[in-house]
């Protein structure tokens, strides 16, 4: 009986094994090469965006109309990705690069607290592109791995790690916005780019406790022989 029930354990393993094996094989190359264009446009944000004057905002209109070409930019980027799942981890994410464009832009009608907004939106500049990364590795994972192993705990711990860290940089935001020198309409603007920012670490808070969830079968049998 022991017998019979080992060799079933190294059938089903084996059949696990060759599951997974062809299931890494189907998965498209594309998100490498997506990253990969991801890191090439932020460093033109990170680093152009600091030093070209144009991006420095003089008035309040002018604010309004980069955000706006920023915006159809960040838009024609999304509808270059051929990938659904990737489109729309990019389309999401977008809130957060919008704001940091907005922040920098802005950083000279803040006034005496404008370089600190503009450092803490380079911060979130790197984190974005940190849990975009996260996102689409919770994004191609297989069906057959999903199944068995559930989510990707490991992505997840990234992703929180970042939106605990954004969470500070949100605070220290909204407390350098009470101490600037916005006109009334931009700092109406840049509230909303705030409140869009928010929005997007909820978003990814909730993605995040969605995959810690996810046990998979493996999970629930060691639960279950546990308890």
């Amino acid at each position: 009986m022991k017998k019979i029930i080992i060799l079933i354990l190294l059938s089903f393993f084996l059949f696990v094994s060759i599951a997974l094996a062809q299931e890494k094989k189907n998965q498209p190359k594309e998100p490498l090469q997506t990253q990969n264009q991801e890191q090439t446009m932020i460093q033109e944000d990170a680093s152009e965006m600091p030093i070209m004057s144009p991006v420095r905002a003089r008035n309040t209109e002018q604010l309004r109309t980069m955000i706006q070409e920023k915006k159809q930019i960040l838009s024609q980027q999304v509808q270059g990705i051929q990938d659904e799942k990737q489109q729309a981890v990019h389309q999401n994410q977008n809130k957060v690069k919008e704001a940091v464009h907005a922040l920098l832009a802005a950083e000279e009608l803040a006034g005496e607290v404008g370089p600190q907004m503009s450092q803490i939106a380079r911060e979130f500049n790197g984190s974005v592109q940190a849990t975009i990364v996260s996102e689409e590795k919770i994004q191609n994972r297989g069906g057959i791995t999903m199944f068995f192993f559930g989510g990707d705990k490991e992505a997840a711990e990234e992703i929180i790690q970042e939106v605990n860290q954004n969470q500070v940089r949100i605070q220290q935001l909204r407390e350098l916005q009470k101490q600037s020198s916005y006109g009334p309409e931009a700092e109406e603007m840049i509230q909303e780019q705030i409140k869009n920012i928010v929005q997007e670490q909820t978003r990814l808070q909730a993605l995040a406790d969605e995959q810690k969830s996810r046990k998979g079968l493996f999970g629930w049998l060691f639960g279950w022989l546990t308890n």
